[in-house]
């Protein structure tokens, strides 16, 4: 075998350098392809979820409008909503707060006060609330109450 110069050992040396330098510069680029690809996915999922939640709401909407909030009813007509009895399907839940909300049984619509809506940051209607309190229903109301733990005559944290 022939013995290597310095100069050959340098140049080899060199090769080795540079080729390792592309070897890892094609890593490198393999790598933001790779997250270029996830976020790319990750884009998507983000709009297939933003567009199934606004069909689930529209859905719900339209759910809204078909049903009369009335109890009773034969067949489909009853199981979609349309119920003929004189009482209503809600039922009127006093929140922890003192409000009342009315939630229908049928299509699981809220109706809130007014300064509640704003509190949540969602549309108010007064008036459809308050004829959803006035509805007659023969179902028992509910409600619920904030648990604060004592111990020793003071409040735990």
């Amino acid at each position: 075998m022939a013995k290597l110069t310095a100069e050959d050992f340098a140049l080899r040396e060199r090769e080795v350098e540079l080729e390792t330098k592309e070897l890892n510069l094609e890593v490198l680029r393999d790598n933001v392809k790779h997250i270029r690809a996830r976020q790319e996915r990750q884009q998507m999922s983000h709009a297939q979820v933003e567009s199934a939640l606004k069909e689930f709401v529209e859905s719900q909407e339209r759910g809204f409008l078909q049903c009369n909030h009335r109890k009773g009813g034969k067949n489909l007509e009853g199981a979609r909503g349309r119920g003929t009895d004189d009482k209503y399907a809600i039922i009127r839940h006093q929140l922890p707060i003192g409000d009342l909300a009315v939630i229908c049984t049928r299509c699981h619509k809220v109706w809130l006060p007014t300064g509640l809506c704003l509190l949540l940051g969602i549309k108010a209607d007064p008036e459809a609330y308050r004829q959803a309190c006035e509805w007659p229903t023969d179902n028992e109301d509910s409600g619920s109450a904030l648990f604060v733990p004592i111990k020793g005559g003071k409040e735990v944290k």
